[in-house]
């Protein structure tokens, strides 16, 4: 059964964000997981707007997603 990581982040430095794209990039590739959303902005329904960017990734398992 597929395991689901979500991340809500706020990018403060850009050029730091870009090494750890690639390093997250590798690393969650190394346990099956693969992005099904990356960067895409949040649509607030309810409450305050948002500068953070949403992240999804998916894994085959839960266990390779704690891996």
């Amino acid at each position: 059964m597929p395991a689901y990581m979500i991340s809500e982040v706020e990018i403060i430095e850009e050029i730091a964000v870009r090494r750890y794209i690639r390093l997250a990039k590798s690393s969650i590739a190394a346990y099956g997981g693969h992005y099904l959303v990356r960067g895409a902005e949040a649509e607030v329904r309810e409450g305050e707007p948002t500068i953070r960017k949403v992240i999804i990734v998916e894994f085959p398992s839960l266990e390779q997603a704690h891996d």
